[in-house]
């Protein structure tokens, strides 16, 4: 089936990166015990911009440090989710994520000297997350029958480390996935077109098939069924994997089940740095506690809508798109 591709990025200057992260500093810096950045921004205009927020413990602070609720429309381009937001008592869940190097931008650096997670529990259940979440992408792209391709082609780079994932846990050797995308992405910023878009396209839906075919053929497993993948996350069957520990996975989602209680109680409607379809909201807090909290979160969004729109150059943020990717 042919795809229409639609929202073609196009080539930014590699300062408005910067420019928003001393833009969300100056607006919310009051609540903000420390911000990190991580990723790289090897193609101005094709990159996002990644930021973990510690938050302060206050009330409002929710309020005041979702980044597509304060930027201004112009940084839209790099925006293609909200900061991940994980409380100083859940430091302890950066360890199942953490995968790139976090630099330090403002506050004092909590998370000195923190390492990822090396049991082979930890991994295999991360891989087996991802894979089953991006045959499911894949199939709503097919469905959809549209690239949204400033989005697509962020997922599309992702997949490297999917692949990085399986080949430490020698599932799979390095298949060059990396190289091809780099060449593609540097062949889109000298000509932006929608048939390197497709391009992209076709490589990742071969790299995520084969992927699921690796760990398929290792765990003897449907990874394309949610219902399976979520028994070995959880912790509840075993796997025919060699340093495979039951304890791990349940100790890991353990750690990421706390992580998501901590934000839902303390008001977070974003920010969780996992899966949330693996991981579901928690039942909320009280009825009379959430309302006084939406209606703190309305006229919050109705004062910066108003602020936002009498600054020059600036102008009302559009509702954001539906998410194709649990975030």
């Amino acid at each position: 089936m042919d795809l229409c591709v639609e929202n073609l990025p196009l080539p930014l200057d590699r300062s408005l990166y910067q420019e928003a992260i001393d833009t969300y500093l100056e607006l919310s810096h009051r609540y903000i015990e420390a911000l990190y950045v991580f990723g790289n921004v090897r193609h101005p205009g094709l990159s996002d911009l990644d930021l973990l927020v510690v938050p302060k413990d206050s009330y409002l602070a929710p309020l005041h440090l979702s980044l597509r609720d304060l930027l201004p429309r112009r940084f839209d381009p790099i925006l293609e989710h909200d900061v991940f937001v994980v409380p100083l008592s859940q430091l302890g869940a950066c360890r199942y994520r953490l995968s790139s190097p976090l630099s330090l931008v403002h506050g004092r650096d909590v998370l000195a000297g923190m390492m990822p997670e090396t049991s082979v529990a930890a991994k295999l259940c991360n891989a087996l997350e991802e894979a089953n979440t991006m045959l499911g992408y894949v199939e709503q792209l097919k469905r959809a029958g549209v690239l949204n391709a400033r989005s697509c082609t962020r997922v599309f780079n992702s997949q490297r480390y999917k692949i990085r994932r399986l080949v430490d846990l020698g599932m799979m050797e390095e298949d060059g996935y990396g190289e091809a995308i780099d060449t593609l992405r540097a062949r889109y910023m000298a000509e932006p077109s929608a048939g390197c878009v497709l391009d992209m396209c076709r490589l990742f839906e071969r790299s995520v098939a084969a992927c699921a075919r690796a760990l398929g053929a290792s765990l003897s497993l449907d990874v394309a069924c949610f219902d399976r993948v979520a028994s070995v996350s959880y912790g509840q069957v075993p796997v025919p994997f060699g340093g495979f520990e039951i304890a791990d996975a349940q100790r890991r989602a353990g750690v990421i089940t706390g992580y998501r209680q901590e934000l839902v109680s303390r008001n977070y409607w974003y920010g969780f740095w996992f899966f949330q379809r693996m991981f579901p909201a928690p039942a909320a807090r009280a009825p009379w506690h959430r309302i006084v909290f939406r209606v703190l979160r309305s006229g919050s969004r109705r004062w910066r809508r108003f602020h936002t729109s009498a600054r020059p150059g600036s102008g009302q943020k559009p509702p954001a798109e539906p998410a194709l990717l649990p975030r």
